[in-house]
């Protein structure tokens, strides 16, 4: 049940151009699933992120990537664009790949990321259109990648579903 959401613009990449940053403007969405309030994610919460709504990735996939070599790997293997500049001596990141979609309208949207003193978790949903809004009638792939500080912890994903409950 959604408490609160504020509006936001985001400027994803059209399908077959290269990946663009997102800009986000006051975006705070507060999700209560099963008494648990879920705080999506909102300006400072990344380091720096990049959307799109094509890449190369058919199937829904999770990517934690901690190094350069890796970095390199998901953007020529996954995203076909050059990778931007990241300092991973200071920076991880994260990405998720929704799969691929008969039509537009598809997001990733991350939530706070959650720790304990141990492992830090990334909770992401997959957003459809709703029935009512126009969309483009092609076959797309939305993607989000996320970059932030690194802090020593393990990182896992968890999928917030429409149901409430959520998938490791």
């Amino acid at each position: 049940m959604k408490i609160i959401m504020l509006t936001a613009t985001l400027a994803l990449a059209a399908a077959g151009a290269a990946p663009q940053s997102v800009n986000v403007k006051k975006t705070a969405v507060v999700e209560k699933k099963q008494g648990t309030e879920i705080v999506m994610a909102k300006p400072g919460d990344f380091y720096m992120e990049w959307a799109g709504a094509d890449c190369l990735t058919d199937e829904p996939e999770e990517v934690f990537v901690t190094d350069e070599a890796q970095w390199k790997k998901l953007w020529s293997e996954k995203i076909d664009a050059e990778p931007p500049v990241l300092d991973f001596s200071k920076y991880s990141a994260a990405a998720v790949f929704a799969g691929m979609k008969n039509t537009g309208g598809y997001d990733v949207k991350f939530a706070k990321p959650a720790a304990s003193k141990v492992k830090k978790i990334l909770r992401y949903k997959i957003t459809e259109p709703k029935k009512s809004d126009l969309v483009i009638e092609m076959l797309t792939r939305p993607y989000r990648v996320i970059a932030f500080e690194k802090d020593g912890l393990a990182v896992s994903f968890e999928k917030i579903t429409a149901a409430g409950k959520n998938k490791k």
